[in-house]
């Protein structure tokens, strides 16, 4: 099964996390989102791995994040992964298609 990961960064991370998912072999497309109290400027991005390759992402991002200084959030039993202050959703792709 596929899994896209919804990934939620601190713009000024952004680059650094696309970094680190493209050394791991990964790709993301990105977009510019508000959110939170603050309204503060973030970036979501979408990265679609195969069911396997989800930790293995995931910890790509937490390694990055960690070389920035950051440490890790506590992870919540609902399913989504907290890293700090990034925030992933990963849901499950039943098609995808290159059109």
């Amino acid at each position: 099964m596929t899994k896209m990961l919804m990934v939620i960064v601190p713009r000024d991370e952004s680059n650094a996390v696309i970094e680190a998912l493209i050394q791991a072999g990964y790709t993301a497309t990105l977009m510019e989102s508000r959110g939170g109290r603050l309204r503060e400027s973030q970036t979501t991005l979408f990265v679609v791995v195969p069911e396997s390759d989800v930790d293995a992402a995931i910890e790509s991002i937490r390694a990055r994040r960690r070389e920035l200084g950051h440490s890790d959030g506590e992870l919540p039993a609902d399913g989504s992964d907290r890293i700090g202050g990034a925030f992933v959703c990963v849901w499950d792709i039943d098609a995808s298609h290159r059109v």
